[in-house]
């Protein structure tokens, strides 16, 4: 019989593999991202990226009501039967309120859209309700792949979605449609790839599975069962992405559609190791930590997540900031200078998001949604805010850097709370991030007075962040065992 230390290794090895199994489909979705994204940026003016940035904002705040969060309720049935109603359940919430919303739009959408200052969204309101049922669709059978640990198969979904997006965005400006038209069509696209891919591996896998154990009272139980999902953290979602979204909406209302397209382009091109990895660990770690939870180890695996992140995002993120500002206009063409600006100003809450956000999983398993909604609420009044004080003073650069410091504050709060609830003693807190904080300290001060008195060209500058890079991937390869182990070990599907 393996000692508890053994099994402890063995669930960590097993984290990891599900974790970069997962990451590799983020890896080469996002490969043909960063191929694609220099192409799209020469075709596509800024002000198209802001009015797709603006669509995209409605799609996610939608998306969230679209499930009232349901589908966080799939992982945690112990019997299959159960979770299958909850999949149900999820999905007949997310096609009753997408018709609500298609029926509201057709009678009000315009009116509204103008009074909210969206006129630019007027030809698009079709759109919503189809994309925001999309997504609720991918939202309900990821969970449900998730749980069954099919994380080869939620790879495959994100690079689908990715070569639909980018694809049809790519034939569009090809086509000469260079408005935010050829940028919508291709979200949409990669909604739609995504749902097919997921719908088609739930019936290959489950379906007898779902035929036997879906029945209308069921559904009703598990309505009842996880309604604090719609109560708690339908809200708190709605709260967490219109905290994310506000930013571009307002940007748009108080500024213009040129400055939401730098502000979308910085925060995508930073948010690229969230996608990669972010995005994945949270997935992953829901799974395992609603067993940890069973087995009395949850507290184990927080902290060890917790490391991982701070090692694997806080000082990349700084830094690539930094590299952003220096190639912008080689990377993306000569009037997305302002992007790497805005890169800089947001690294900050772009990095401690990072770690926070696959933290904050942690009270969905403990069933302490009133905790989400508290710290969602706080960050949409203190992101709201920060924009206003900078509409105020007329200045998008102030909006954006008070939005920045405010999220990183509430983003390490977050953090800290997450170990407070399990048991974690705070001194790990402090010990990781004040060491990441330290590093990325000295090697931004190296970088801003190079800039101030070597006066280097782009060549050089590339030179530079490629050692930083390679010295840094060595040094977390030495110290970091369990992931050099797993990535020897590693096959990604």
């Amino acid at each position: 019989m393996p000692s508890s230390a053994d099994a402890s290794s063995q669930a960590r090895g097993r984290f990891g593999k599900d974790v970069l199994r997962l990451a590799s489909g983020a890896s080469l979705a996002q490969v043909l991202n960063f191929l694609i994204t220099p192409i799209l940026t020469r075709i596509f003016p800024p002000e198209a990226f802001g009015v797709a940035g603006e669509f995209v904002s409605i799609i996610t705040i939608a998306g969230v009501v679209a499930s009232l969060r349901y589908e966080l309720a799939i992982m945690l049935p112990a019997e299959e039967e159960e979770a299958g109603n909850v999949l149900a359940t999820t999905l007949m919430v997310v096609f009753a309120s997408s018709t609500l919303v298609a029926l509201f739009l057709f009678f009000f959408g315009a009116p509204l859209l103008k009074a909210w200052g969206l006129e630019v969204l007027l030809p698009y309101q079709w759109a919503i309700p189809i994309t925001m049922a999309l997504a609720g669709i991918i939202q309900a059978f990821t969970y449900w792949h998730s749980r069954h640990q099919r994380f080869g198969t939620l790879a495959w979904m994100r690079l689908l979605r990715s070569i639909g997006r980018n694809g049809v965005a790519l034939g569009a400006g090809l086509l000469k449609i260079t408005s935010a038209t050829g940028l919508i069509i291709g979200s949409i696209s990669g909604y739609a790839a995504a749902a097919a891919f997921l719908v088609i591996k739930t019936l290959k896998h489950d379906l007898a599975l779902l035929k036997r154990a879906i029945a209308a009272p069921q559904m009703i139980a598990s309505l009842k069962r996880y309604r604090k999902f719609p109560l708690y953290s339908s809200w708190g979602g709605i709260l967490n992405a219109l905290s994310w979204q506000v930013p571009v909406l307002l940007l748009g209302i108080y500024f213009s559609a040129e400055v939401v397209g730098y502000y979308s382009l910085s925060r995508t091109l930073l948010q690229i190791p969230s996608q990669l990895i972010g995005g994945a660990v949270a997935e992953v770690f829901y799974q395992r930590g609603a067993v940890a939870k069973q087995e009395g180890s949850l507290a184990r695996v927080l902290e060890g997540l917790f490391v991982r992140l701070v090692r694997l995002g806080f000082f990349p993120i700084i830094v690539m900031a930094f590299a952003i500002h220096d190639t912008a206009t080689f990377l993306l063409g000569n009037q997305w200078g302002e992007v790497g600006v805005f890169a800089q100003i947001l690294s900050i809450s772009i990095a401690t998001g990072f770690i926070a956000a696959p933290l904050g999983r942690v009270f969905s398993i403990l069933e302490r949604q009133e905790v989400v909604f508290t710290i969602n609420a706080l960050f949409v009044v203190g992101r709201i805010s920060s924009i206003w004080i900078g509409h105020l003073l007329n200045s998008a650069v102030i909006a954006l850097g008070l939005f920045s410091v405010v999220s990183a504050v509430l983003y390490l709060g977050y953090s800290f709370w997450a170990f407070r609830a399990t048991g974690i003693s705070p001194r790990v807190w402090y010990q990781h991030l004040g060491k990441a904080a330290a590093l990325s300290a000295v090697v931004v001060g190296a970088i801003l007075l190079l800039r101030a008195f070597a006066h280097w060209g782009l060549w050089q500058w590339l030179f530079f962040y490629s050692v930083v890079g390679l010295f840094y991937g060595l040094w977390l390869w030495r110290v970091d065992a369990e992931l050099r182990r797993q990535l020897l070990a590693w096959w990604p599907f």
